[in-house]
């Protein structure tokens, strides 16, 4: 392959990846304005602070937003402003583009995706099912896709960067209190409950769609000794690597190492490359302690 095929091929896949960012934060906007949103049930995060937040003004300070537009989406965009400072000089440029691609077209999917009147499905539950899954999916696709979901993200991948025991995690958790003690506040126990639900379900079906949070083990055997160190190279992960001898005989390598799933296929293209009769199993479902890093897109 020459470079202006290569050139080619990675603008193909920005394209794939901004439109798989787009039809992902598409289904999100339409899970929180459309299913949740008529039914008073707040999301978390940030998209959950600017419910509250134009629940505020359309309810206390009687601020009526301009036709066609929700108040939702004005908002978060407007609470990411701050943060995004924040990607471009304590995190990077190309985090910083790929954030503030995603936040412009959250922030307008769910401004002009109407709010409707009436709830399209009377029961709650089956409300925090269905919009559940689509804003997990939704949101998983486009954090595969390499657009990040902005806000309490760039605030954990920021604060992890600064201080060692913070992450994502802690910052969505705190986050996550911060919402749901305001509808425990202001609203009865019921908003607090379905709204919990719904948010727990949507962390289920994004773990599951997005391919960084979803570690394998992998197990190869291998008779290039040089294969080793071309892993840790090329993934930038540890790889242990054991003298064993096959069944008819023959000295091989026994490779062990820990990926994300977003890396199995470069896993596999590196290993075929040294070694096309290579022997490579996968194992799903593993739980890792220790020194574990899940890259940037």
């Amino acid at each position: 392959m020459d470079s202006g095929e290569q050139e080619r091929t990675r603008k193909l896949g920005v394209i794939w990846d901004m439109l798989l960012c787009v039809v992902g934060r598409l289904l999100f906007a339409v899970s929180v304005n459309v299913l949740i949103a008529p039914l008073n049930l707040y999301s978390v995060g940030f998209t959950g602070i600017a419910q509250l937040l134009r629940t505020f003004c359309l309810r206390v300070l009687q601020i009526q937003p301009p036709a066609g537009l929700d108040l939702t989406g004005i908002i978060f965009c407007l609470l990411n402003i701050p943060v995004l400072f924040l990607a471009w000089f304590g995190i990077g440029r190309r985090f910083f583009w790929r954030t503030l691609f995603i936040t412009v077209i959250s922030s307008f999917f769910m401004a002009v995706i109407p709010v409707p009147t009436a709830p399209l499905l009377e029961d709650t539950l089956t409300v925090c099912i269905v919009g559940g899954v689509m804003a997990g999916v939704g949101a998983g696709i486009a954090l595969t896709a390499g657009g990040s979901g902005g806000g309490q993200d760039v605030l954990g991948v920021y604060l992890s960067k600064k201080h060692p025991n913070m992450s994502v995690g802690v910052v969505s958790i705190l986050i996550s209190i911060l919402v749901y003690g305001a509808c425990f506040i202001y609203f009865d126990l019921k908003v607090l409950i379905y709204s919990f639900i719904y948010s727990t379900i949507t962390s289920l079906m994004l773990d599951r769609v997005y391919y960084q949070n979803i570690k394998l083990l992998v197990e190869i055997e291998t008779e290039n000794p040089d294969l080793c160190v071309r892993l840790a190279r090329g993934l930038n992960r540890h790889v242990t690597q054991l003298s064993a001898r096959s069944d008819d005989g023959h000295a091989c390598f026994r490779l062990t190492t820990v990926i994300t799933k977003a890396e199995r296929s470069t896993l596999l293209e590196l290993t075929r490359g040294m070694d096309r009769q290579a022997f490579v199993v996968f194992s799903d479902r593993i739980h890792v302690s220790g020194h574990f890093v899940k890259p940037i897109q």
